[in-house]
This record gives C-alpha cells, structure tokens and sequence, in this order.
C-alpha cells in the first residue's frame, strides 16, 4: 500500500496530504514561483489551501523566512488570487 505524503503548513505548523496544500518554490536562480502542479524543481514550502493561511503568509513573513530570500510583491498577488478563488467557491457551495 502507498503511504500518502503529507506536509507541514509554513503558517500555522499543521500537518496536511499534500494534495490540500499549494506549493511555492525557490528555483535555481532564487526565484520564488507559486507551483501548482507540485512538479518544478527547486526548494519547496507548503501553505494550506486555506484562506486563513494563504492572507497571513505575507503577514508573519512565513515565504521570507523559509526561502531566506525577499519575495516579490507578485508572488503575495498570485497567492491573494487563489485566496479570493477559494473564498467565492466556498461561497457558492454554501448557497442554497
């Protein structure tokens, strides 16, 4: 039987499948992307495909301290997308 991986949120330190997470990746070059395919290479940090995390990734500087590196203000934009994608779905399936 296959064990399924699970990873750790930078934000709130709770241990998830990675398939409920996004992924955001240091490259080569020191580029931080937002991977949603879990598939580039390069060092990875996981987030909770939550709400909650994805707004206070930016807020306790989670991605910085990870990656050691600054992170452009586009990753934070790319991230506050899916937040509000999330939030009109969730929106929609509570709807009667």
């Amino acid at each position: 039987m296959k064990e399924k991986c699970e990873r750790m949120c930078i934000c709130c330190r709770t241990r998830r499948q990675k398939s409920e997470m996004l992924r955001c990746v240091r490259q080569r070059g020191g580029e931080v992307a937002v991977d949603l395919k879990h598939s580039q290479f390069g060092r990875g940090a996981y987030i909770c495909a939550d709400v909650g995390c994805i707004k206070k990734v930016n807020k306790i500087g989670a991605l910085k301290r990870t990656f050691k590196s600054n992170i452009k203000p586009e990753i934070f934009d790319c991230l506050d997308k899916i937040a509000k994608k999330l939030e009109d779905s969730f929106e929609r399936s509570q709807e009667p």
